[in-house]
């Protein structure tokens, strides 16, 4: 049906703003980094980067503090790149606010000398970068909160950001008795003193003995192996990284302060200092009753008291001068400074019929330890007219130093019929260890391609340490404790020098990047023993060990990574 041409009445229209909106992706692939939008993943007002961190998919939040990305222990928080407070993770997200933050960048961070050379090392890291917003880089923000609350619990914290482009300056500032912390203790100078962790199960191993066995026997003294080392009782070395949350009621007070800062277009600076004082006590009690086919019932009661005091001072610095296209220097030092105050009241008895008593444990310990730890990295940078070519030699020293003392009292009561056995043990310790490394790290790469690349490395190093161990055992006749103890005693020093050098190569275009180094390695250990007896070692390992890594991106959404890595490690003085 034709109904020809028809005519439209004209009207002017204004035109106003059109404003489209979409949801951000929550993320994207960009080469080797994961990035993910904050603005897909909605947190409650207040929130910090730990709340966004929980809701980025492939991220791990547990309840002290340690964070796993991809299934990888994160070592490093970064904020626009640059340090916060060091490399305490913890201190990062849990200061940081969420909506400061536009994207949350996930990937593997070489070390210093592999992004100046473009040659992956196998020495990288998995890091968190927090890119803040463009509109928050300028200006004042902070926060503060508190609250009492009933037997006189409390919570006071506060931090504060002075931001003015690449000019931060953070303050924070927490105190309370909830059990509350907002960073990780790090033990870094082992001053609790057992190398392998486990210096709280000496208790636990009196009680699970006695409450267990249905019998009276009973070990006493120091576990398999010796002695708790300076200080094991029952706060054995944690983690020589990071650890979490402490058993039992803890009081915090802390206080940190962040600075970064280009001072000029050659010198990029960052820096923190970072305190605290953390007081936790541990209450236990157990009661337990055992039922066995007899018509006789055993039980078990327990009484654990546990007190630990800790000061911890930190300071971090990293200073970047870039002398001129071809030149830079990277200076990155830091100091730790720790003490340790802890100690333990232990009782345990064995009933039968819960009036007949089997046997019984009384015990206590007490340590008294102090550290201090230094470590700076200084590496020298040089880049030539062709693009690959590069040279750089990075220096690392490390000096540790830990003093202090501990005691240990324990007395055992075993009933057999009209008799009573005893068992006691009271001895003191002291165990300054002290030490110093040295080491020395040479990389040349060179281009063979623009796409190729070749590397040639020499590392040296050197590792000195020394321990005094001094047991005594108290002497009733002249009230004093002078019997040395020569089983839990030992005089001992170790040096460790080791050259390494090799070669590798390297491939890289848009899709693939592989790179490969074999080095051979050439390590001496010297170890001299004084005391209870005379002992020397020297022997020397030889080891070839090959690294690879290899990433192939098969679309922007689906890549592959494959990492073989190889190292060895020295054994530790108290090892």
């Amino acid at each position: 049906m034709n109904l020809g041409n028809q005519s439209v009445a004209q009207t002017n229209i204004e035109t106003k703003e059109v404003k489209v909106t979409a949801q951000a992706p929550i993320g994207e692939e960009k080469g080797d980094t994961t990035e993910f939008n904050s603005k897909s993943m909605k947190t409650q007002p207040n929130a910090t980067a730990e709340d966004l961190l929980k809701k980025v998919p492939g991220v791990q939040v547990d309840n002290s503090g340690n964070v796993q990305a991809q299934g990888e222990q994160v070592k490093k928080m970064l904020v626009d790149g640059k340090p916060f407070f060091g490399d305490d993770p913890t201190m990062t997200m849990r200061n940081l606010p969420a909506d400061i933050v536009d994207k949350v960048q996930i990937y593997d961070q070489a070390s210093d000398q592999a992004q100046f050379t473009g040659f992956d090392d196998g020495q990288s890291q998995k890091t968190i970068n927090f890119i803040t917003k463009a509109m928050k880089r300028h200006g004042e923000f902070g926060k503060f909160s508190g609250g009492y609350g009933d037997q006189g619990k409390y919570i006071a914290s506060a931090n504060m950001n002075f931001f003015n482009d690449a000019q931060r300056i953070s303050l924070l500032g927490l105190t309370n008795n909830i059990n509350q912390q907002n960073f990780s203790i790090m033990d870094i100078l082992d001053v609790l003193g057992n190398s392998n962790g486990r210096g709280g199960q000496f208790f636990r191993m009196i009680a699970n003995r006695a409450g267990g066995s249905g019998g009276p026997t009973i070990r006493m003294g120091p576990p398999p192996g010796g002695a708790p080392s300076g200080g094991g009782g029952p706060f054995g070395a944690i983690s020589n990284y990071m650890v979490g949350q402490q058993d039992g009621l803890s009081t915090t007070h802390a206080f940190g302060a962040n600075y970064s800062d280009s001072w000029s277009d050659a010198i990029d600076v960052s820096g923190s200092y970072f305190f605290n004082y953390t007081n936790n006590v541990n209450q236990q009690d157990v009661a337990r009753d055992y039922l066995t086919n007899s018509d006789s019932t055993q039980n078990y009661i327990q009484n654990n008291s546990l007190a630990s005091k800790n000061i911890n001072h930190r300071f971090n610095m990293r200073l970047n001068w870039q002398i001129d296209s071809s030149n830079s220097v990277l200076l990155v030092p830091s100091l730790t400074a720790q003490a340790n105050n802890a100690g333990s009241d232990y009782i345990s008895q064995n009933l039968l019929n819960q009036t007949q008593v089997l046997n019984s444990t009384n015990s206590n310990y007490g340590s008294n330890y102090s550290g201090l730890n230094f470590a700076n990295e200084l590496l020298l940078r040089h880049r030539f007219s062709t693009p690959g070519r590069t040279i750089s030699l990075a220096f690392t020293t490390n000096y540790n130093d830990k003093t202090g003392a501990g005691s240990q009292y324990a007395i055992n009561q075993i009933f057999q019929q009209n008799t009573v056995m005893y068992d006691s043990l009271n001895q003191q310790t002291a165990t300054p260890n002290s030490g110093y490394g040295l080491s020395g790290n040479l990389v040349y790469t060179e281009p063979i391609s623009d796409d190729q690349q070749l590397l040639a490395n020499y590392n040296l190093s050197y590792n000195k340490n020394n321990s005094d161990k001094r047991t005594w055992n108290y002497n009733y006749t002249v009230l004093s404790y002078d019997l040395l103890d020569s089983l839990l005693s030992n005089v001992f020093a170790d040096d460790y020098l080791t050259q390494k050098g090799g070669v590798g190569y390297m491939y890289r275009n848009d899709d693939m990047n592989l790179s490969t180094i074999i080095n051979y390695q050439r390590a001496q250990l010297q170890n001299n023993q004084d005391f209870p007896e005379s002992y020397n070692l020297n022997h020397v390992f030889e080891n070839v060990l090959p690294s690879l890594r290899f990433r192939y991106k098969f679309t922007r959404r689906m890549n592959i990574n494959l990492t073989y890595r190889t190292s060895t490690n020295m054994p530790t003085v108290t090892q």
